[in-house]
């Protein structure tokens, strides 16, 4: 036994090399300190507990390519090469952010070490054992998730055994040979890691950075609907709905605060948020697309709650619901369950039902009751402003470009990506049409190099 807690003492510091240890307390008062020594259930809890990794260092390259945002030529020329590279979409893009790929590898890592331990380590307290390897479980499954959606070409269950997937890691050795598995594979994990955390958490948890079966719920929720899966995303809905159905009422957030909103929004389910800022999506560098903003009601309270505009009417988004205004939020939050089952319903034809989940969620956005859903019979109309009122409930949460993905991919919708930019004194246009192979971002370089895994095409 001495031998074993020997070698994940080596395992654990050698995971702390690679990770940024937090110091200070974050969401709520709780443990967070790193791990020297793991040799019972609390050693795993408070591994669990470093929010630092788990929960502040969520891949931004989620946001860089949407159409949801646009940077002056100024700050364009200023930000690091890959950064303009991704920016516009470059076929010739052969570096991206290792951050994006290594962090959430550095969580998974983590979370395999604690499976690893709980076989090893006494089982002195029977649910904390259970939350731990729930918790576990959930942190592997959704970061896969996440790097899925940079990394991997969106799922399609025709081809999904012919394209590639992650490497799927399931040990916490560092010197373990890894190679990509196919895209089927890599969700079929995700789906079975994401299930056993929603078998083993309670409904809520104590704090809103630990996983909760609410969480599992709609990260599984969040999966199927990117497989096109829609009756399953209905089902883990409902299921999440059935935890907890809070909304916040708009009419009551402060409009004159700088930050409207916190981390003791009841909408919140579980609690996340990029590590990286990103001088692309830097909100005093951004700006919102006109377009976008144009699309937002002036009797919509999130038009005044989610942007601010300046003398130069240049808009920035404000209206984040991580605890910064440089990062955003990349958790759960109940808006995405209600718009989720919207979708789902209209999907399937339940045009009434959709329309009173779309109902509830605006009567809690607008001043009054003036938005006047209409009940239309051509379901693709409803279906469409469904998807128009996620992309403007859901800005910088990190799911645009998910939805994208999957809508032309499996829907046809044809969203084709425009960007006008000013170089060497000539305005450019840069497009990304439906489905092209620069959906999917090419894999940092030193992770080709050193593993020799297949890198995506572009």
């Amino acid at each position: 036994m001495k031998k074993s807690f020997y070698i994940f003492r080596l395992l654990l510091c050698s995971i702390c090399l690679l990770c940024t240890i937090s110091c200070g307390k974050y969401l709520e008062e709780k443990a967070d300190y790193s791990v020297s020594v793991a040799e019972t259930l609390n050693d795993l809890r408070a591994l669990l507990d470093n929010e630092g990794d788990l929960n502040r260092n969520l891949p931004g390259l989620l946001e860089t390519g949407t159409d949801d945002y646009y940077v002056s030529a100024d700050q364009y020329g200023i930000v690091p090469p890959y950064l303009q590279e991704i920016y516009i979409w470059s076929a010739d893009l052969n570096a991206t952010d290792l951050a994006s790929w290594i962090t959430p590898y550095k969580a998974i890592m983590m979370a395999n070490a604690v499976l690893n331990a709980l076989e090893k380590v006494p089982n002195t307290n029977p649910q904390l054992y259970q939350e731990l390897y729930g918790e576990a479980h959930f942190i592997r499954g959704y970061q896969l998730f996440l790097l899925a959606q940079i990394f991997c070409q969106p799922y399609n269950s025709l081809t999904a055994n012919q394209e590639l997937g992650l490497p799927l890691k399931f040990e916490a050795d560092l010197a373990e040979k890894i190679q990509r598995s196919n895209l089927n594979d890599t969700y079929q994990q995700i789906i079975d890691d994401l299930k056993k955390a929603a078998d083993n958490l309670d409904n809520r948890s104590k704090f809103i950075s630990r996983p909760s079966k609410a969480a599992a719920f709609m990260a599984l929720a969040r999966t199927y609907l990117a497989m096109g899966d829609y009756l399953s995303a209905e089902s883990f809905t409902d299921k999440a709905l059935r935890i907890t159905d809070d909304l916040l009422d708009y009419k009551t957030v402060a409009a004159e605060s700088a930050q409207p909103f916190n981390t003791k929004n009841p909408e919140l389910i579980y609690y996340a948020e990029t590590g990286q800022s990103y001088q692309l999506i830097y909100p005093d560098y951004s700006f919102i697309s006109n377009d976008l903003y144009a699309m937002y009601d002036a009797l919509d309270l999130r038009k005044s709650l989610f942007f601010s505009v300046n003398s130069s009417n240049q808009i920035s988004f404000r209206g984040y619901y991580a605890n910064t205004a440089v990062s955003y939020f990349g958790g759960f939050a109940t808006p995405e369950l209600y718009l989720t089952k919207a979708e789902c319903l209209t999907r399937r034809g339940a045009i009434e039902e959709a329309a009173n989940y779309l109902d509830q969620l605006l009567s809690n956005r607008w001043k009054d009751k003036s938005y006047g859903i209409q009940l239309e019979s051509n379901k693709q109309k409803l279906l469409t402003l469904i998807l128009d009122e996620r992309r403007k409930e859901m800005l910088m949460r990190g799911v645009r470009w998910m939805d994208i993905r999957r809508l032309n991919a499996l829907d046809n919708r044809g969203i084709v990506l425009k960007r006008d930019l000013l170089v060497n004194g000539e305005m450019k246009l840069f497009v990304l049409p439906p489905n092209d192979p620069r959906f999917c971002l090419p894999i940092p370089q030193e992770v080709i190099l050193q593993s020799q895994i297949p890198q995506n095409l572009r």
